[in-house]
């Protein structure tokens, strides 16, 4: 609900009769800024008025141009000169000190000076200031909460959570803009009065004249000087007015992307149980077969044996100990992820090519005395630093070998005696070989490169992380930390020995019978699962230089199938206990960074701004000068009563457009004495009788005056926006159902970043509705504003009104339901609809 602005709302002429009885004995007002009005025939007032002032003496004193008078007289006295049919006013000078007789007390000035309206009282302010720090301390809580603790708490999809986070900060907000516009309206409403009641007064134009505005508006004249006197700011109006304006332009969007429901990863700490070799034997490496088996399937048909054996490293399996069976070959596929520590094995494998030192060929005698043949033996010496190799091997050009159609051959030197595929008649290398393999490629009779390899074993306790979440495991840890703690596989968990035969033995053609190797070259060892790398590409294996990367995926994959296929062997292993994480993907209803950092500076602002309110609305420093609320007809005559000048001067003001009237009080100042309202006259009393009399003398049409709110116009196109929004609302609606909203204008996300530090993503389609809502909100209650303030008229222009329904009655200080209740008690039906309206506008902005 927009707040209610009016300025007050002075009935000026009396509907029922345009003559008025002004009796000797009307009331003298007079304080501490003493002004007097007398006619020449003093003497005879005073008498008629049964002594009721005090003697003034004849002699001259001198005028000041802004000095105030005291009013005695009326129009209808026997001292009062008539000129032309108008009574002349006459202008004597106000004495330097008050007549004693009409002189008020202190405390009885205190207390006419002590009406304030509720919005304005300590209890109202004080609390006020209170729920915008709370708020503020609320917010921080929320968000440092969701923060440390990976959001608020849980969604399970139950209206009570969804209420709660999608609809309860903007409910509260609602509630806390709306305490702050019933704040507004009465600064508003009572701020003419403060400025009547300042040292100077005020000018007509802002004060009598002054008209209900907008925010903006507001804004504009706190911050005027010229309408608060020339010398100050309105700092009361100008800080409510800020207060409400941050409320319902900021706060309240804000508010409804405060809290966000987002899949968030909570950690939880358990048990979990970690497969490890036995401490009191090595593997006994046994299962190479298998091992082979599983390291062709992988390479040959891409087949991924286990997640926890890639070309990289191998990883001791972890899982947590509520599962029931060990996680070997496969693991499950579900929102979590596992955070424990484990062991990995890498196998370092690196190549250097050996250099040719020398190469011979010579015929060489094979068979008995019957048969008998005679083969080219070539002899070639190679050497990779203080390792030398040499071997001989027999070529044949009559058949087909290695060394007449090109292959490849990937073993140890034992390896090179014992494969009588490649034809060797000896082979020997010198003691710095010992412990490395050859990886030798053959093409035809021209090329002949040996690869001199060494493989060495490493293990590393690492911390893994183990995300199902995705169609596949994907396991993962720190290199840096595997490289801090990595160490030489000791001989006591395995013989490092025995591995690296067992990765180059020759069995592998055996192993890979079922793979077609028809057409191929001359194949021996591991070398064959180059060729299926490769793709049947001899040329390609040959030419590439990061060959031997692929050699090492090799010997990786096949070293750690070899761990895991030892480990299940029966005894083999053992399960320790181990304390990990799991990280389960849950909903949960979280705070959003961006808006939290927003609404908690907007809401401490507001907090001081509220406290400069409450210390500058207080009477001793802003004076109101009223008695009783103004808001009725009632209430603001009553500041004409006592001030007979004042309502003769105002009596045919009923009959002037606002255009007339702003011309008439220009330049005229209004000041006001404890409940009463009273005029600065020039000193030039001609000019002004003449004036005046000229006035009342000019156009007497009377305007039929409608709000500019109320007009045709202006209620069509406020028609025509909430048939549009309606008509919005449901086609969004149809569209949701079919699941068909997905432009990029409703999930686009703007990502907020301080110092490149992201701190959240924000939809800005989710705060779209809710201005939406406020800007409608805020047009209803300019309307409902306008309601109530006419409504007292509307009730008099129609027919006869008691006095509790006309001039007592007032329905701007009345807020939410209080104003629809009232409404309805006195009858008032259209009202009702309007108040009604403005009560549950509110509801709008829940989005």
């Amino acid at each position: 609900m927009a707040a209610r602005s009016p300025s007050p709302d002075i009935s000026l002429s009396d509907r029922t009769s345009d003559t008025y009885d002004f009796s000797a004995n009307s009331p003298v007002s007079s304080d501490s800024r003493p002004s007097t009005l007398r006619s020449q025939s003093n003497e005879s007032l005073r008498q008629g008025a049964n002594h009721a002032t005090a003697d003034v003496s004849d002699e001259p004193q001198r005028r000041d141009h802004h000095s105030r008078f005291r009013e005695e007289g009326d129009e209808n006295s026997g001292d009062v000169r008539v000129k032309n049919r108008v009574p002349e006013i006459n202008i004597v000078p106000a004495p330097n000190h008050p007549a004693s007789g009409s002189q008020i007390s202190l405390d009885q000035k205190k207390q006419l000076l002590s009406w304030l309206p509720l919005t304005l009282q300590n209890s109202f302010l004080g609390l006020l200031s209170l729920l915008a720090l709370v708020l503020c301390a609320v917010t921080i809580a929320l968000l440092v909460t969701s923060r440390t603790n990976y959001g608020l708490g849980s969604d399970d999809g139950s209206s009570k959570i969804l209420f709660g986070w999608r609809f309860s900060p903007t409910l509260v907000a609602v509630i806390y803009i709306q305490l702050t516009a019933m704040l507004v309206d009465d600064v508003k409403r009572l701020e003419p009065f403060a400025r009547l009641a300042g040292p100077e007064g005020s000018e007509a134009s802002s004060s009598i004249l002054q008209k209900p505005g907008a925010w903006w508006n507001a804004l504009h004249d706190g911050f005027s000087k010229r309408k608060n006197g020339g010398s100050s700011r309105g700092w009361v109006l100008l800080c409510a007015t800020l207060v409400n304006v941050l409320g319902f332009l900021l706060i309240s969007p804000l508010s409804s992307a405060l809290l966000v429901s987002v899949d968030v990863t909570v950690p939880l700490q358990t048990d979990f149980l970690r497969l490890t070799p036995r401490l009191d034997a090595p593997l006994s490496l046994s299962q190479s077969r298998i091992a082979r088996f599983r390291t062709i399937s992988h390479f040959a048909q891409n087949v991924s044996t286990s997640p926890w054996v890639t070309d990289k490293w191998t990883m001791l399996p972890v899982w947590p100990s509520a599962r029931e069976s060990p996680q070997f070959g496969s693991l499950p596929s579900t929102q979590q992820t596992w955070t424990a520590e484990t062991t990995v094995f890498k196998s370092n494998h690196s190549c250097n090519k050996m250099k040719l030192e020398s190469s011979s060929s010579k015929e060489v005698m094979s068979g008995n005395d019957r048969i008998n043949a005679t083969f080219m033996a070539n002899t070639t010496v190679f050497s990779s630093g203080d390792c030398r190799l040499e071997f001989t091997a027999i070529i044949d050009n009559g058949t087909s070998s290695i060394w007449t159609d090109g292959g490849a051959s990937w073993s140890n030197v034992t390896g090179f005696n014992a494969s009588t595929g490649l034809d060797m008649q000896s082979a020997a290398q010198s003691k710095e070989c010992t412990g490395h393999d050859y990886l030798m490629l053959v093409e035809g009779n021209s090329t002949l490169n040996v690869h001199l390899c060494a493989t060495t074993y490493s293990m590393s306790n690492v911390t893994a992380l183990i995300d199902l979440s995705g169609s596949e495991p994907n396991i993962s840890f720190n290199e840096s930390e595997y490289i801090q703690n990595q160490q030489t596989v000791p001989d006591a968990l395995m013989s490092t020995k025995m591995m690296r035969d067992q990765a180059v033995d020759p069995d592998w053609k055996n192993s890979t019978l079922t793979l077609d190797f028809d057409n191929s070259p001359w194949l021996y060892g591991p070398a064959r699962l180059l060729w299926v790398i490769y793709k049947n590409n001899l040329t390609a294996m040959i030419e590439d230089k990061d060959m031997t990367s692929r050699a090492a995926e090799i010997q990786q994959r096949f070293f750690g199938e070899m761990i895991q296929s030892s480990l299940t062997e029966r005894g083999a292993s053992q399960y320790l206990p181990i304390q990990g994480h799991v990280r389960t993907l849950e909903r949960r209803v979280t705070t959003t960074a961006g808006p939290a950092i927003t609404l908690i500076i907007l809401l401490f602002l507001s907090f001081c701004l509220l406290l400069i309110t409450w210390r500058c609305s207080r009477i001793q420093h802003r004076p109101l000068n009223l008695k009783t609320d103004p808001a009725s007809l009632a209430g603001a005559t009553s500041l004409l009563v006592e001030s007979p000048r004042t309502r003769h001067n105002f009596k045919d003001f009923n009959r002037k457009s606002d255009k007339e009237l702003q011309s008439l009080l220009e330049g005229k100042r209004y000041y006001t004495d404890p409940g009463i309202l009273h005029e600065t006259i020039p000193d030039q009393s001609e000019t002004v009788n003449q004036t005046m009399t000229e006035s009342r003398q000019e156009s007497t049409s009377r305007v039929n005056w409608i709000p500019g709110v109320l007009r045709l116009p202006a209620l069509l196109v406020l028609l025509v926006c909430l048939v549009a929004v309606v008509t919005g609302v449901v086609v969004l609606y149809h569209f949701a159902q079919l699941s068909e909203l997905y432009g990029k204008a409703f999930v686009y996300q703007a990502n907020i970043s301080i110092f490149d530090k992201q701190l959240s993503t924000v939809g800005p389609f989710s705060m779209i509705p809710t201005i939406i809502a406020v800007c409608i909100g805020l047009w209803w209650g300019v309307i409902d504003s306008n309601f109530c303030r006419l409504q007292p008229y509307l009730a008099m222009a129609k027919r006869y009104r008691p006095l509790s329904e006309s001039v007592h009655l007032s329905y701007q200080s009345s807020y939410w339901m209080w104003a629809t209740i009232k409404a309805l008690k006195n009858r008032h039906w259209m009202l009702v609809w309007v108040t009604l309206g403005t009560a549950i506008s509110p509801i709008c902005t829940f989005r």
